[in-house]
C-alpha cells in the first residue's frame, strides 16, 4: 500500500480558503504547513479548526483522536459504538450528504478550512479544492484501517493521540487473547452473507485483520490475503469453505431489508449441518455493520463478540 507522509515543515502564510470568496481566516495565527497526500501537495492550516469528512472511517478516526469535524459526509447513518463513541452526539456536526454523492453546495457551506478526502473522491478533488484545501488519502479496503487513522493523525498533527488509540486496542487485544487461552487452536472462519454470493473474511479484511492480532488460526482458505476487496468471493455450493472450529456469520439483510437473506438460504442448505462449526454449536451470528467497520471504535465491538464466543 502506498504511504503518503506529511511533510513537516510549517511555513507562515496566510491562509485563504480556494474559491471561497466570503471565507474567513480561520487558522487562528494563520500559519500553514504543506502536506503531500495522493494526489499531490496541498497547503493547509497548522491547526485547522473546521474539518469536513468525506469517508465514513475518516469521521471515525476522527473522532478516535479527539477532533471533531463541522461536517462529514457518510454512506449510511453513522451507528453509535459502531461508527461514533457510545453515547456521542451526532447533531453536534453537520451531516453534508451521501460519500459516493458529494453535495458539494453543502460541503461549502459547513465553512471548512480542511477537506479529508479518499482516493474514492479522486474525480471531485478539484471541486473540492475550490471550496478549501483538500487532502486526498489511499483507501485500501477495510484492511487499511489502521493506516487510515495513522494518515489523518498525521495531517491533523494528532500523532500523540493516536499512539494513545493504538496502544488501548493493543492491551485489548491482549486480554482477548487471555480470556480465549489458546487462540492459535481456534480456526475461525469469518464469513459476509452478502447479497448474492459468500465473502469469506481473509487476513487483510478488517476482521481478518483483528483476528490475527488475537492470534487466532484461519481455514486454509481464508488464510490469504486478496489484494483490494479484503475478501473471497464463492457461491453458496461452496459452503464448506465456510467451516472451521468457530463460524462468524454476518448478513448485508441485517443492513438492508430488501437484500437477500443468503445466511437463512445457507442454514436450508443441506451442506450446513455438515459444517463441524454446526455440529458443535459454535455459529455465532453477529452484526453486520460492526464486522465490516474499519475503524477502532467499531474493532473494540469485534473483540468483544470475540470474547464472548470464545473465550
Amino acid at each position: 500500500m502506498r504511504r503518503w507522509i506529511v511533510l513537516l515543515a510549517a511555513v507562515v502564510l496566510p491562509v485563504t480558503a480556494c474559491g471561497g470568496g466570503d471565507s474567513e481566516d480561520t487558522a487562528g495565527d494563520g500559519e500553514t504547513r504543506t502536506v503531500e497526500h495522493a494526489l499531490g501537495e496541498t497547503e493547509i492550516p497548522v491547526e485547522p479548526e473546521n474539518v469536513v469528512t468525506l469517508w465514513s472511517s475518516t469521521l471515525s478516526a476522527a473522532l478516535s483522536l479527539g477532533v471533531e469535524p463541522a461536517g462529514y459526509a457518510f454512506n449510511e447513518d453513522p451507528i453509535e459504538g459502531v461508527d461514533v463513541p457510545e453515547g456521542y452526539d451526532l447533531e453536534a456536526i453537520d451531516y453534508l450528504g451521501h460519500s459516493l454523492e458529494l453535495d458539494l453546495e453543502r460541503i461549502a457551506g459547513a465553512g471548512p478550512d480542511l477537506i479529508l478526502a479518499t482516493d474514492v473522491h479522486e474525480e471531485s478533488y478539484d471541486q473540492l479544492s475550490e471550496i478549501a484545501p483538500t487532502v486526498v488519502l489511499d483507501w485500501g479496503g477495510t484492511g487499511a484501517w489502521k493506516d487510515h487513522l495513522t494518515d489523518v493523525a498525521d495531517v491533523l498533527n494528532a500523532t500523540d493521540a493516536a499512539e494513545e488509540v493504538v496502544a488501548e486496542y493493543d492491551d485489548r487485544v491482549a486480554e482477548v487473547a487471555e480470556a480465549i487461552g489458546e487462540p492459535a487452536e481456534v480456526e475461525v472462519s469469518i464469513v459476509r452473507f452478502h447479497a448474492e454470493e459468500l465473502r469469506l473474511e481473509v487476513l487483510n479484511s478488517f476482521a481478518g485483520d483483528i483476528a490475527q492480532d488475537v492470534g487466532l488460526a484461519r481455514p486454509e482458505v481464508q488464510d490469504v490475503e486478496e489484494e483490494g476487496s479484503g475478501y473471497l468471493p464463492v457461491s453458496l455450493e461452496r459452503l464448506p469453505d465456510a467451516d472451521g472450529d468457530a463460524l462468524f456469520a454476518f448478513t448485508v439483510a441485517d443492513n438492508d431489508d430488501e437484500a437477500p437473506n443468503l445466511l437463512e438460504d445457507a442454514r436450508d442448505n443441506p451442506l450446513w449441518d455438515e459444517l463441524d462449526a454446526v455440529r458443535e454449536d459454535n455459529v455465532h451470528t453477529v452484526d453486520y455493520m460492526k464486522w465490516i467497520s474499519a475503524n477502532y471504535i467499531g474493532a473494540h465491538g469485534v473483540l468483544d463478540d470475540l470474547e464472548e464466543a470464545l473465550g
